[in-house]
């Protein structure tokens, strides 16, 4: 099986990292004038759009030793508490704690890591997704900066891999490369591309926007391709509203939920679709 493209090409340093030019800047001052007891970072945006490339080649650009937890392997508070005593230690230099995908993580059980985020003794970077599942422990004593790849960025990547690897594409496919859902995917399906030999337009793959892009996609009258029923529309809908707004932006949704149901009930009354 070939390297994966992703691995061969993934960034060494914070000038490989494309996108993002204020929140790099404003990452790399972060880290130069670091000091005991500065906040930690909250890096936040859609999967494959370079959060924790960006935290791994910060860490090679200032010289700092780096240790990487996924949020999945601390969900107990035994956990937490051991993940709390690991940022505790002292060496020489700080070392840079990277906590990927903590928007996965239980508020409930956070208060010994809420503690340290009051004086972080060691520089501290979490990631995550999705912001709103981020718990308010975490969010509100980070500094955050959003993640948010766009197609003029992923165009270059893609042309220079391709020109490396010899892989013959035209533009046009290359910019149907840019438009998916982050770099690592667009990389990805590059791969597979020139492996197999196949048109770039295969990608039939449903994409998970999450359930907060999803809602509002879907009030705003953007295309649903799911494949639920109306009612079951209905019915979802009105489990992830509360979830997902609040205050004036939830009543307004709901008012329009309301609607869609009366419309539903209409439409199987008078089997007038």
């Amino acid at each position: 099986m070939s390297e994966s493209f992703a691995d061969k090409f993934r960034p060494e340093k914070l000038s490989d990292i494309k996108g993002h030019p204020t929140a790099i800047k404003k990452i790399k001052n972060w880290a130069k004038n670091w000091s005991e007891g500065d906040k930690a970072l909250l890096l936040h945006g859609p999967a494959g759009t370079g959060k924790t490339s960006t935290a791994e080649a910060l860490a090679n650009d200032i010289e700092w030793e780096i240790e990487e937890v996924n949020a999945s392997s601390v969900r107990r508070k035994d956990d937490i508490k051991h993940l709390v005593q690991s940022i505790r230690g002292k060496s020489d230099e700080p070392i840079l704690f990277l906590i990927d995908e903590c928007d996965s993580m239980d508020g409930r059980s956070l208060t010994p890591l809420k503690k340290i985020l009051d004086n972080p003794p060691n520089p501290i970077i979490f990631t995550a997704n999705e912001k709103w599942q981020v718990p308010n422990s975490i969010e509100n004593n980070t500094t955050n900066h959003k993640f948010n790849l766009q197609k003029r960025s992923i165009k270059p990547v893609i042309r220079d891999i391709a020109e490396k690897e010899g892989i013959d594409i035209s533009k046009q496919e290359i910019g149907k490369l840019a438009t998916r859902q982050g770099l690592r995917d667009a990389i990805n399906d590059l791969q597979e591309y020139a492996e197999s030999e196949s048109s770039v337009d295969w990608d039939d793959r449903e994409q998970d926007i999450g359930n907060f892009k999803a809602v509002d996609n879907i009030l705003r009258g953007k295309k649903y391709s799911g494949e639920m029923t109306p009612p079951d529309l209905v019915d979802w809908l009105d489990e992830n509203i509360f979830e997902t707004m609040d205050g004036v932006e939830a009543m307004r949704a709901y008012q329009c939920l309301s609607e869609a149901d009366k419309f539903v009930q209409r439409a199987n009354d008078t089997q007038n679709y």
